[in-house]
């Protein structure tokens, strides 16, 4: 009888690895998903995902691999290979982590869409949002890019001033300690 129960619980087991949409087609789909993480929630050993996004939050976009690269210029569409947009010197953590600590407190949720203008030195000569779910978060997020160092965009291998594309879903999470 347990060898019964143990074979069927394979077949089991192999109809569903088989079936398309299980767990493992999730997983390939998402295999180009990068996590920002914060501490477990309480009472949980798992670290929270806070954050996801297609490159990685610690890089900067000239320590990543060209599909990286690539994903960062997709939005700009008709730069050269010889052009690159701007992008936060420290990575995009440097925009997401401070957005996340500081709508701890606003507990706001919903789409954000800004649009920076980066200058040639790298700093923020003008941020639009187009897209916020309160004026508290638009002014937040206003505030944070404002105030994050970029590198410049680079046309023909020169810095020049281009536009910086932000945009996110906001969540409320439980607090984390830091």
């Amino acid at each position: 009888m347990r060898n019964n129960i143990l074979s069927s619980v394979f077949i089991i087991m192999a109809l569903l690895v088989s079936l398309p949409g299980t767990a493992s087609a999730k997983q390939s789909s998402d295999q180009n998903a990068y996590y920002l993480y914060g501490d477990p929630r309480p009472g949980s050993k798992f670290k929270q995902k806070l954050f996801k996004n297609d490159v990685p939050f610690d890089t900067r976009y000239s320590e990543m691999s060209a599909t990286l690269q690539a994903r960062v210029k997709a939005p700009y569409g008709g730069l050269k290979d010889s052009e690159h947009p701007p992008f936060p010197s420290e990575g995009t953590q440097a925009i997401y982590y401070p957005l996340y600590k500081a709508n701890r407190d606003l507990r706001d949720e919903g789409d954000v869409l800004a649009i920076a203008v980066i200058g040639t030195n790298g700093e923020v000569k003008q941020v639009s949002i187009y897209k916020a779910p309160t004026t508290s978060a638009a002014t937040l997020i206003n505030y944070i890019i404002s105030n994050t160092k970029f590198d410049p965009a680079s046309c023909d291998g020169s810095p020049c001033e281009m536009e910086y594309l932000f945009e996110t879903k906001l969540e409320t999470k439980p607090s984390i300690a830091r």
